[in-house]
Formats: structure tokens, sequence, C-alpha cells
């Protein structure tokens, strides 16, 4: 057990030098769904700040580093992930849920909360996921002997593109200052750029704060004191996703893109997408809210949303097991 307060990674100091992020980042909605055929890696016997080491299953880069398995010890919470340190001790760190979680039946000495990972798809297009299930919290389970704060969330790694996602399932929260290190919501999808394990310090820290449905990527340059950590106004609704997109894109996406044309990118009332073939368009907010969606047909489809706000937003086209996202401006 341990508390955020008493991580070396508690507090990152504001820098005051502007600096891009590495990724655009954007939160969506979709319906969660547990892995089908997971391979676990937490103890039966309940675990509280889990010791194991899951292999991605091929190259992921992530800040400029290829690696290849994310590790957990007990000098990090059941939330955080680290890639393999280099030989100066630094590693890249995925802040997934920075809680203090630990097994509902670890009390009991039978595990009732599970850690699992599981490799889907055919390269060069495979996703490697990884599932924390019906997690409990350390204050809670251990310090009142209660179980009733529980959370379920996801990480998702995608080969090729590198993109990543943090994908938010049912949760039963009800006291947050109970499961977190305050009384907002929790510190996380954090990604940490060179932690050195000798002196604690960081290349770079990109975190989402604010309100969970309108977070934005906040960038932090340093370990500045040990204080309290950034964190989200709230816990994420289930089926958020806080998404982590580098630009690039993979084979199925080229081939889709030369099959389905979106214009005009700057539309007033409508806008058009020809299709190469059958499927489902949604039109997404920049906050990751729903706000049209609807069947493609083969060829020419006039889509007419209904009062919407100038500004930005994502049109997701599914086709099979394709699934491209193009930009429009409302106007």
């Amino acid at each position: 057990m341990k508390t955020i307060s008493t991580l070396f990674l508690a507090f990152f100091s504001l820098s005051l030098i502007a600096q891009e992020s590495p990724y655009e980042f954007s939160i969506l909605s979709e319906s969660y769904v547990e892995l089908e055929n997971p391979t676990i890696l937490t103890d039966s016997s309940g675990w509280d700040d889990p010791n194991f080491i899951a292999p991605i299953g091929f190259g992921f880069d992530f800040f400029g580093s290829s690696i290849s398995n994310l590790n957990a010890d007990d000098n990090f919470l059941g939330g955080m992930l680290y890639s393999d340190p280099s030989l100066e001790g630094l590693a890249n760190l995925f802040v997934v849920y920075g809680s203090d979680l630990i097994d509902i039946g670890y009390n009991e000495g039978v595990s009732q909360s599970s850690i699992s990972y599981e490799l889907t798809g055919n390269a060069p297009t495979r996703i490697f996921k990884m599932q924390w299930k019906n997690c409990g919290f350390y204050d809670e389970v251990v310090g009142l002997e209660l179980s009733g704060n529980r959370v379920n969330f996801q990480l998702w790694l995608y080969e090729t593109t590198n993109d990543i996602e943090i994908r938010f399932g049912s949760h039963s929260i009800k006291n947050s200052e109970l499961c977190h290190d305050g009384d907002q919501g929790p510190w996380a999808g954090a990604l940490v750029d060179q932690l050195s394990f000798f002196n604690n310090d960081v290349n770079a820290i990109w975190s989402p704060d604010g309100y969970t449905d309108g977070a934005q990527l906040t960038y932090y340059s340093s370990v500045d004191s040990i204080m309290e950590s950034p964190a989200l106004s709230g816990n994420p609704n289930p089926g958020t996703i806080f998404h982590y997109d580098t630009g690039i894109v993979n084979v199925n996406e080229q081939e889709a893109q030369v099959l389905n044309q979106v214009y005009p990118t700057s539309f007033n009332n409508s806008f058009f997408i020809n299709a190469g073939r059958s499927g489902q368009y949604e039109l997404y907010s920049l906050s990751g809210q729903l706000v049209d969606q609807g069947r493609l047909n083969f060829g020419l489809n006039t889509i007419a949303p209904n009062a919407l706000n100038n500004g930005l937003y994502l049109v997701k086209i599914r086709q099979g097991d394709q699934i491209t996202t193009n930009k429009l401006i409302k106007q």
C-alpha cells in the first residue's frame, strides 16, 4: 500500500515553456466490452501493488523508444505500468489509473479482482489490450474492510499507428475521497517520458486535467515537489475513451480512406460521405459526445445533422472491422 502523496511522481510543475504534444488528444464514447479470453496476471490469493511482466506482442513506439513489455511492481500503484528501464535507469510510464487499487478479496485471501491482457487482430493491425476488472481501493478494503467502491478500465495499444486508448467501464464510486487522493476524480491517463529511477527526474509528462468530459492534455516538465497529484474533476462515465492519436495511419486505414471520401471539410448544414461499401457513421463533438449517427449505403450519402453548434467534429466510419475517423468543421 502507498498513497499518491508518497510517490515521487506525485506532483509535476507546469512548465513555463510551451511544448507541443506528441499526441492529438480526444475524448470519445463507445460501449465498454470486457476481454473475451484474457491471460490473468494477478495472484489468485488476492493482490496489492502487484508484480508482473506483460508481453505486448509487438514493438510499440512510446516516446521514441520501441517497447515490448509492460512492467508492474510494488514501487508503483496497481494501475501504473513502465517499460523496461535502460542502462541509465530511464523508463517510460503509463499512469493508466493512479489511485491505490487492490483486490477486493485481499482480506479473505481469495482473488475477486483481476488484471489481465489479450492480443487481438492480425499483424500489422493488432491491438494489445490490458484490463483491470472489479478492482477496489486500499483505504476502503484494508482500512474499513469494505468493498463498495469498485472500478473497471482498460489500456489499448495499437500496432503500427502507436495510438493509445484508456477505456473506462462501469464503476460504483460513491466516495471519491475514499478512493482517490482528494475529493475529486482519479489521476488517469498520464504519459511519462523518461522517468529516472535514480534521481526521480523526468523529461516530460502529459496528463489529462480538468472536468472529465472536457479534459485537456496538459504538459508538465519536472518533479517539483511531493504534493497533490494532477486529477480529473470527477470519475469518468462508463464508455468514456481517452484517445491519444499519433497521426500515423495503418494499412487498413489507408485502404479505407481510398474507398471513402468525406467532404467538404467545412460545412454549413450538411456534408457528404462517398462510401466504398455499406457501413455506419457516428458524428462526435470534440468532447466525445455522440451527436449524430446512421447507416451508410454504398455510394453517395448526404449527412444533415440537426442543431449543431459551430466547431470541430469527428466523423467515425465503421465498415466491418475497419474504422476510420475524419475531422470536420461546422460553420
